[in-house]
């Protein structure tokens, strides 16, 4: 968003975009089965989405001369940010697929902070010029991977105590994602 970054570390920047597609794309794909019905589409889209921005983001650079580059690497972000907030909203909203109320609120929370960050960007051009477009652009998508973060020690914690036999509650209510 006009920021300039002359990185000659760029390529490390670039793999970690590539590797962390392929790592979400690899963990949707396994674990969108958790969710029910329609959900478990939804995720399974959003969660591509998000992925296929990653490394189209990895590819085709911000700084680029090239307009189409340029407009394209924009998308790969549009898209990263559409399929997190989409994912956090169907999180959140998940209450009938039984996911504890600690979690819908935890992730209503950072989905708030992602949101007004990302607005913020776009709609206030002076607070974005006075504080960088930089940080508000990592700052809602620092919250989005925060998220991911914490989904899935959740769902490796339930996991964890499924293949263990330990009980799967959270006191005394059932802590399943699915």
């Amino acid at each position: 968003m006009g920021h300039a970054i002359h990185s000659p570390w760029y390529f490390v920047m670039n793999f970690g975009f590539s590797l962390s597609g392929i790592l979400y794309g690899t963990a949707v794909i396994l674990l969108h089965r958790i969710f029910a019905g329609r959900a478990r589409r939804a995720v399974l889209t959003m969660g591509i989405i998000q992925a296929s921005g990653l490394l189209i983001v990895s590819v085709f650079h911000e700084q680029s001369v090239n307009a189409f580059e340029m407009a394209v690497h924009y998308l790969g972000a549009g898209l990263i940010f559409a399929g997190a907030v989409v994912g956090m909203l169907m999180s959140a909203a998940a209450g009938h697929t039984g996911a504890p109320k600690w979690y819908r609120l935890t992730t209503a929370v950072v989905l708030a902070f992602s949101a007004i960050s990302f607005a913020t960007l776009f709609a206030a051009p002076g607070v974005a010029r006075a504080v960088g477009g930089g940080a508000l652009d990592q700052l809602a998508m620092s919250g989005a991977q925060a998220w991911q973060v914490f989904t899935g020690v959740t769902l490796l914690a339930a996991g964890y105590r499924r293949f263990t036999g330990l009980p799967n509650t959270v006191n005394g209510a059932e802590a399943v994602l699915a």
